[in-house]
């Protein structure tokens, strides 16, 4: 199967199905265009190897955008954080391997476009993987300052941020 502008475009509306809340939602679509392909470089492969990929996102001060790749580290894991020059269309590199994921959503929660959402929480527990959220919904610099200051008050604890956006389809 070929893959078209189309496809991609598919692919990403089959993923925003599962996203409920609306701001995720109209700051996803503001932030896409049309997408293009271009050719980024891959570090794993032959000097000077490079990748079609999918350019998804093009926000002219960030050089990170999201992307859709069949290559590399596609096709398990597609959806990546490429780094770029957008002003200046001069493409760089795939990245490495913990830039690519296997959901679009992952790859977009990951990426620095999504700090502009008030939708940053606060999560503690005794180990990364039993944190729970403690705090309301706040900017992602308010939340880190609070953080910060949790973590010189209570090093018992492990204070993370996150968010608590649903985007995975319900598991059958």
């Amino acid at each position: 199967m070929t893959t078209t502008a189309q496809t991609v475009k598919d692919l990403i509306e089959n993923a925003l199905a599962y996203v409920q809340d609306q701001r995720v939602l109209r700051h996803i679509r503001d932030l896409l265009v049309e997408p293009y392909v271009v050719d980024l470089g891959w570090d794993y492969g032959e000097l000077k190897q490079t990748y079609p990929c999918w350019i998804l996102t093009d926000k002219e001060k960030d050089p990170f955008g999201l992307a859709y790749c069949e290559f590399g580290f596609g096709p398990k894991k597609s959806w990546g954080l490429t780094q770029y020059n957008c002003g200046k269309k001069e493409f760089g590199r795939m990245g490495a391997d913990f830039c690519w994921y296997t959901l679009f959503m992952g790859a977009y929660f990951e990426s620095q476009l999504v700090k502009d959402l008030d939708i940053w929480r606060i999560f503690k527990g005794k180990t990364n993987s039993t944190t729970s959220p403690i705090s309301e919904e706040g900017s992602w610099d308010n939340t880190w300052k609070k953080i910060m200051e949790l973590r010189k008050q209570d090093p018992a604890h492990i204070y993370n941020c996150g968010h608590t956006i649903a985007y995975r389809p319900p598991e059958r």
